[in-house]
């Protein structure tokens, strides 16, 4: 019997999944989301999520997730197609007979490993490409501009006070490398294409130049050489960030976790988060709205159990979360309480960290857990003298977060 794929929508559609596996597994509202201890390994604590919102199941011990027809498979040991079939007969949906199964709804393969924290629906990460380095003399050059432009930075209160406004301090300006390019007597800087390494490109038949607007230098480094360069120019330029020709797209990676990342838009944002909060997220900074995470960074993300997407709070970043909401199942969209982005956040004197940190599971927010960033076995504990539960509170299309102390 084959069951065509608008009829396995419509299955979907028609089961509850809260009300589906409330049957073997008891559950209890924790925000938005349903949990209850995992039907599919011991444990004491309860780390098994159903999300009502997705019609999806995940369990935060072992890394089991999937929709309602995965887990009746699971759960009952038994195929694709009599999951499928059992709930159609209790939904009164009517299925075609006498044809084959799809080839597209096999009953999935058991993992190669049981303790695999997979969250996310997988997009093959062989239809990506890796982007190429730039070229060794681009990069010479490259590194070259960024380490003069971090002089002039760092020798620019004006620029430096503009950065710590933003909330970000001068041992972060350090660590990344932060310079300014102030230009020739205040314009911008242009200089042969060809002696960064670039191919000759010519307009009305003239040799065009590379351009070096004045403004906030924020170089990516991979080892000791710049991949990347983009420039946030003064505000009301357009474009506010323009990234050097011959630059590297590949996704920058700010940080490491094993459990959970952030996405954020601006660089700025992602070094401010950094700041803050490296040792208890991931941090991801995309660049824009539109751009997605490349093929390196995209299994990196395939292993986590929760992405944050904090992208701005604004008509492009709603309209980039239906992507990651698509492409990955553990995906939640996490907007700053205030602002469009974590910089106006800070202004407003949001606490980045306890922000982050409220996006958590329960299981998470209220007892100890270890994240390992970067090797380092960090340990957090809520503080005993002021737990705080978070009420998730939808108005106007916008997560709106209510401390109860």
């Amino acid at each position: 019997m084959q069951i065509p794929e608008n009829k396995i929508t419509e299955i979907k559609n028609a089961a509850d999944i809260v009300d589906i596996i409330s049957e073997t597994v008891d559950l209890k509202l924790a925000g938005k989301d349903y949990i209850g201890s995992c039907p599919f390994h011991d444990e004491k604590t309860p780390s098994f999520t159903v999300s009502c919102v997705k019609q999806m199941y995940y369990c935060f011990g072992c890394g089991t997730g999937g929709d309602v027809i995965e887990f009746l498979v699971k759960k009952n040991n038994i195929s694709f197609l009599d999951a499928a079939k059992q709930l159609a007969d209790r939904y009164g949906i009517q299925l075609p007979e006498n044809q084959t199964m799809t080839t597209q709804h096999k009953t999935p393969q058991p993992p190669k490993s049981t303790t695999s924290k997979v969250a996310s629906k997988h997009i093959p990460t062989s239809n990506l490409k890796q982007p190429a380095p730039p070229p060794e003399l681009w990069q010479e050059k490259a590194s070259a501009f960024a380490g003069w432009a971090h002089e002039k930075l760092l020798g620019n209160p004006a620029q430096l006070k503009i950065l710590a406004n933003r909330g970000i301090k001068r041992e972060t300006v350090k660590h990344f490398h932060l310079g300014y390019n102030p230009g020739q007597e205040g314009n911008d800087l242009f200089r042969p294409r060809e002696s960064w390494g670039l191919a000759t490109e010519m307009k009305e038949n003239r040799k065009k130049k590379l351009w070096l607007p004045v403004g906030l230098v924020i170089p990516m480094f991979s080892g000791d050489h710049v991949h990347r360069l983009r420039i946030r120019r003064p505000d009301g330029s357009k474009p506010s960030y323009y990234v050097i020709p011959g630059s590297s797209m590949a996704t920058w990676v700010m940080q490491t976790s094993n459990k959970v990342y952030i996405i954020v838009e601006s660089e700025l944002d992602g070094i401010l988060l950094w700041q803050e909060a490296r040792y208890i997220t991931g941090i991801i900074p995309t660049g824009s709205s539109s751009t997605h995470p490349d093929q390196l960074t995209t299994k990196l993300l395939n292993t986590a159990a929760l992405i944050l997407n904090a992208m701005d709070y604004d008509t492009a970043g709603t309209k980039a979360l239906k992507w990651w909401d698509e492409t990955f199942l553990n995906s939640e969209r996490w907007p700053v309480p205030t602002g469009k982005d974590p910089g106006e956040a800070f202004q407003f004197g949001v606490d980045l960290r306890e922000w982050i940190t409220s996006g958590f599971p329960p299981m998470w927010q209220n007892g100890r857990f270890s994240l390992n960033c970067n090797k380092k076995k960090v340990l957090w504990t809520p503080p005993k003298t002021r737990q705080r539960s978070l009420k998730v509170i939808k108005t106007s299309h916008r997560v709106i977060q209510e401390a109860c102390l």
